[in-house]
């Protein structure tokens, strides 16, 4: 036994000294230095994990969004990409925004991801990192400048305060200092989504301004009055904006019970409000509402509050004149952002209509001369979206097209809300299809699915060019209609996407959502790795 060892140690030394000799002038290091760099500079070329995983595993290779833009092939990208992601990935941490994964790396990223569900995903976040002492908190001087970024900004998109309260208020605060008090909340809650809107790629702008009011918040007796419920929906659009999506949920409920409640004792108790105090509880019943709804649609788990009971009950807040709107001291709050809101809330309510239908083939009826119509009510949902561009003022420059019309951040939502619609309408038909190959389609059924294919295209296409940012309730949608639309593709049922090169088009939302979404959203994240 002792002499077969020593035979093996003889032949390990003879290897030992023949790769020595082999690696010796004729070999230089540098040679090997150059098959490192050639692989690093390939591995590099993925932008994404998404395109770095379908690189590999496809059988079409889907170039990544800047090399389509600029038309540049691989070869003579080499040295300015070797250059630029090495010396990226040298001065920047693996888990910093600007880190580019191996190959490797993705594989490892996507198994583990693939093995959990989105919801697990989120649960098992990091906690925020404790930025209340940090330098970032904001000075009683710097606050008029702040809220006039978030008028102009958010409370576009979200309508749940009114700026002229707002700025009294911060009057006060800004001659007392901020104290542990209700309005001292309120403003650092606006001040935190002004920086956090102002500098979204970044996850902690905004930050210590948010922790010292939840920190003064959490301290406060619960109150079912209109401030407090401002308050926790503030909160709760703060983390939005960061894609906490758990968080999110757990600060938007509060603030709908807080203000359920209020709006059941007034009505119990007979209670009435200053005209403007009820407009401003219309416009937060409203957005509270339908962010719940959406939530609810979208992730499900979730418990709902009791604002849905008051749906019948509470109007949209129309009625808008002139007197109403002259005092609002920027551009902001016009009557034509309040009419996007009000468009935008009639919308939702036609697409919450359509998504509580289910069942494949409720489009479709035969009449008594065995001819196949479109349903009713399919009809009258179809009427409705109709009715509703029709019904648009024409001040609004609105076009459901990309880039046409007017280019904003509400308007562009009010597109992807719009194709949505449209997408869902057809959506449990189309799923009906893909799923059942022996299925004969009439032509009317025929139509029907093209419309909803067509539907989920522009969706994309508005979403990839006209560059806005999307939430994560809207990025979950687009990863949803990605799948559905590559599902269609693979079974040949979408001309309309293979016409325009729908690979690319498709991957170009891919690498929007991992740029915007992926680097804040664990939910977002596990759903694009799945895709």
């Amino acid at each position: 036994m002792f002499s077969q060892l020593l035979e093996r140690l003889g032949k390990v030394e003879e290897k030992l000294e023949t790769l020595s000799t082999s690696s010796g002038p004729d070999r230089p290091q540098q040679d090997l230095d150059r098959v490192i760099n050639d692989w690093t500079i390939s591995a590099s070329k993925n932008t994404t994990p998404s395109s770095a995983i379908q690189s590999s595993q496809s059988y079409t290779l889907i170039l990544p969004t800047q090399l389509i833009e600029t038309g540049t092939s691989l070869e003579n990208e080499s040295s300015v990409a070797y250059t630029a992601k090495t010396s990226c990935q040298s001065s920047e941490s693996p888990k910093s925004y600007g880190h580019f994964p191996t190959v490797a790396e993705d594989f490892t990223k996507k198994a583990n991801y693939l093995n959990r569900t989105p919801f697990s995903c989120e649960e098992c976040r990091p906690i925020l990192p404790e930025a209340i002492d940090d330098a970032d908190r904001t000075e009683s001087k710097d606050i008029l400048v702040l809220l006039v970024y978030f008028f102009e900004h958010t409370c576009t998109l979200f309508p749940i305060i009114c700026d002229q309260a707002t700025y009294m208020m911060a009057s006060v605060v800004g001659v007392r200092g901020f104290r542990d008090e209700l309005q001292s909340c309120l403003i650092l809650l606006m001040i935190a989504l002004s920086k956090a809107y102002r500098d979204h790629q970044s996850l902690e702008s905004g930050l210590a301004d948010f922790q010292r009011a939840v920190q003064v918040l959490s301290r406060l007796s619960v109150q079912f009055t209109l401030p407090y419920a401002q308050a926790q929906v503030l909160a709760a659009l703060f983390l939005f904006k960061k894609g906490r999506l758990l968080n999110f949920w757990s600060y938007l409920n509060a603030g709908c019970t807080a203000l359920s409640v209020m709006i059941q004792r007034d009505e119990n108790l007979c209670r009435e409000r200053s005209p403007e105090d009820i407009k401003t509880t219309l416009r937060l019943y409203w957005i509270c509402y339908n962010l719940e709804r959406d939530l609810v649609n979208e992730i499900g788990s979730f418990p709902r509050s009791s604002l849905y009971q008051l749906e019948d009950r509470l109007p949209l807040p129309l009625g808008c004149d002139e007197s109403d709107t002259a005092s609002l001291s920027s551009s902001v709050r016009t009557v034509r952002t309040y009419t996007f809101f009000l468009a935008e809330m009639s919308l939702k309510s036609t697409l919450a209509r359509i998504i509580s239908i289910t069942g494949g083939d409720s489009y479709l009826e035969t009449s008594l001369n065995s001819s196949v119509e479109i349903s009713p009510l399919m009809q009258e949902l179809n009427a409705q979206i109709g009715e509703w561009v029709i019904s648009l003022p024409s001040f609004l420059d609105w076009s459901p097209e990309p880039t046409r019309g007017t280019c904003s951040p509400i308007a562009t939502r009010l597109k992807l809300i719009y194709w949505f619609t449209r997408l869902s309408l057809s959506k449990s038909h189309i799923l009906h299809v893909l799923h059942d190959s022996d299925h004969q389609l009439p032509f009317l059924g025929w139509k029907f699915f093209q419309d909803g294919i067509l539907a989920g295209v522009n969706m994309i296409k508005v979403s990839v060019m006209e560059e806005s940012e999307v939430d994560v309730i809207m990025g979950n949608r687009l990863a949803s209609t990605i799948s559905l639309l590559k599902d269609a593709t693979a079974k040949g049922c979408c001309p309309t996407l293979s016409e325009e090169n729908g690979n690319v088009i498709l991957q170009e939302c891919i690498d929007m959502l991992w740029r915007q979404l992926a680097y804040k959203s664990e939910w977002i994240t596990c759903r694009l790795h799945a895709l």
